[in-house]
């Protein structure tokens, strides 16, 4: 899996999953205030203000995890999505090099992959066999008849 992840540099679902949580938050705080949506909202922020897990304090796990407490605080509505995506790709990046440099099945693919971009050869035009005997090789998995 850290193979496919780091050749295709695809973005895992939980970080997709928290940004769309944060859009969604984001979305509420700006919402108008006469709208039964925003008091269904703001009464989930006083209960999370008060300790209570809920949805609301999940949002504020993910901001505080961030360095963006103050946004969760002050419910600005802030342009915070690129930052919260930002920080949980930098942070997924870290966990792939660190399982990466854990298993020693690895080691040629540690030698020719550095970067968390997607590789060249993925996007050629080359027929599916290829790219995959391809990714074998560069993963270490190839059959030995």
């Amino acid at each position: 899996v850290p193979v496919l992840y780091g050749d295709m540099a695809w973005i895992p679902p939980y970080v997709r999953h928290k940004v769309e949580m944060v859009r969604l938050w984001t979305r509420l705080c700006n919402m108008e205030n006469n709208r039964l949506t925003k008091k269904v909202f703001r009464w989930d922020m006083d209960r999370a203000k008060s300790g209570i897990l809920n949805w609301s304090k999940e949002v504020e796990a993910i901001l505080s995890f961030c360095g963006l407490k103050h946004v969760f605080d002050n419910m600005t509505g802030a342009n915070v999505l690129n930052i919260v995506r930002s920080r949980y790709m930098d942070d997924f990046v870290s966990k792939w090099r660190q399982l990466i440099a854990e298993k020693s099945k690895l080691r040629l693919y540690r030698g020719i992959k550095t970067d968390f971009i997607v590789e060249p050869y993925l996007k050629c035009c080359l027929p599916r066999n290829l790219r995959s005997l391809i990714a074998i090789m560069r993963s270490g998995t190839f059959p030995l008849y």
